[in-house]
């Protein structure tokens, strides 16, 4: 099954001692390098943006494809809509990124 790291950076937003903060780099690293996505929490976004923040992404992936593909950016962007492959995941310097195929692929 797979499975999304959950880092808490809330020792950087919170201002904690620098030995709180020096464990959430090596955490985000391992999250990056093992598995490639992590959820972010401690960040101090308030929930209501982050659910508006959720129901703007449902409302893109809920429109129809012609219309996603309309937003399409040329490779090497990291805005507008890029389309899931069927192949392994893409992977830029950039930080752009294709979905995966298989369970690992957001289904929309």
């Amino acid at each position: 099954m797979f499975h999304v790291p959950v880092v808490d950076i809330s020792p950087y937003a919170e201002g904690a001692d620098p030995d709180q903060q020096a464990a959430v780099a090596p955490a985000i690293d391992a999250a990056c390098r093992e598995v490639g996505f992590i959820q972010v929490t401690g960040h101090g976004v308030p929930d209501e943006v982050v659910v508006g923040l959720g129901a703007a992404m449902d409302s893109l992936f809920d429109l129809d494809l012609a219309t996603k593909k309309s937003w399409t950016r040329p490779a090497g962007e990291n805005r507008g809509y890029t389309a899931p492959t069927s192949g392994p995941p893409a992977r830029f310097s950039t930080g752009g990124t294709s979905a995966a195929a298989g369970s690992r692929s957001p289904g929309r």
